[in-house]
């Protein structure tokens, strides 16, 4: 955030960059077409794909590791989405990072879907 309110989000911060004019005081015309929303909305999707890659190969691994099979390709994702988000709680727990590119992820990924499958089969045997 820029200077300004503390807490307050400014036009600037959203749209800046954008080509879209961030004070109304100078808008003085029509906005040109600008293809950051395009090119944000790209990015996106693009997130999201790897994003679901990434959790349908943490699933895979940690279902070989821990179960001796996958479970299927959605439930691979399921697995291994979930297993990102548990293994990023421990890591920050513990102040550790395994790096924010893409082997990071999937190394994190993996550590959290098998700490999840783990839990999971002492919970079935209780």
């Amino acid at each position: 955030m820029k200077s300004g309110t503390p807490g307050c989000v400014t036009l600037s911060d959203i749209f800046g960059g954008c080509g879209i004019p961030t004070d109304p005081v100078a808008f003085s015309g029509p906005v040109e077409h600008s293809n950051c929303y395009q090119e944000k909305e790209e990015t996106l999707m693009n997130n999201l794909i790897w994003f679901l890659i990434i959790g349908a190969v943490a699933g895979w691994i940690a279902g070989q590791l821990m179960k001796g099979g996958g479970f299927g390709v959605i439930g691979n994702i399921i697995v291994g989405i979930i297993g990102a988000f548990v293994g990023g709680w421990v890591f920050g727990l513990l102040g550790i990072s395994a790096g924010g590119n893409l082997i990071g992820a999937l190394i994190t990924s993996v550590i959290g879907a098998c700490l999840l499958l783990f839990i999971v089969g002492l919970i079935k045997k209780a």
